[in-house]
């Protein structure tokens, strides 16, 4: 589907190809994003002697993952022919496909918190740490099918009023 919008461009095709693109790509993550969900670690665990300062670099880790969304909606932005640029199917496939990246290395970054071994009285803390970029994912989860939705009602509403 996505090379069939990338190819023919049809009304709305931008928006269309970055919900297909992107939906797609998270699919390859599936596996990954249930064993987050179900709290599966597999991975070997690092020892962590001074957990508190640990943490606090994987808040730092999190934070700036959480600042390249900027460049990823710029870079999209851009890629689609906002801000009078020509559009650029490729651009938007890459674009998409990073913003999938985002999401599986936010999805490792909790698990790698999750799997860290520290002593006991940090489980609690390790645990809750592991969960904060839940919403992040979920988001980034929804927003393909979302635009894909969107673009789709908006051009049958087009479609409806020109048949009018």
């Amino acid at each position: 589907m996505a090379l069939r919008l990338a190819l023919e461009q049809p009304d709305g095709w931008e928006l269309l190809l970055f919900g297909q693109v992107l939906t797609d790509a998270l699919q390859e993550h599936v596996r990954l994003r249930r064993q987050q969900q179900f709290q599966v670690t597999l991975t070997r665990g690092e020892e962590i002697p001074k957990p508190t300062r640990w943490l606090k670099g994987r808040f730092r880790d999190c934070l700036r993952m959480g600042r390249s969304m900027d460049g990823l909606m710029a870079w999209l932005t851009r890629a689609v022919g906002g801000n009078g640029a020509a559009s650029d199917a490729g651009e938007i496939v890459l674009a998409a496909q990073s913003l999938s990246d985002l999401y599986r290395a936010l999805i490792e970054w909790s698990l790698r918190v999750r799997s860290a071994n520290m002593s006991p009285q940090f489980n609690r803390a390790k645990m809750l740490a592991s969960k904060m970029v839940d919403a992040f994912i979920n988001d980034i989860e929804e927003f393909g099918p979302r635009v894909l939705r969107s673009a789709q009602a908006e051009l049958a509403s087009l479609n409806t009023k020109d048949s009018l």
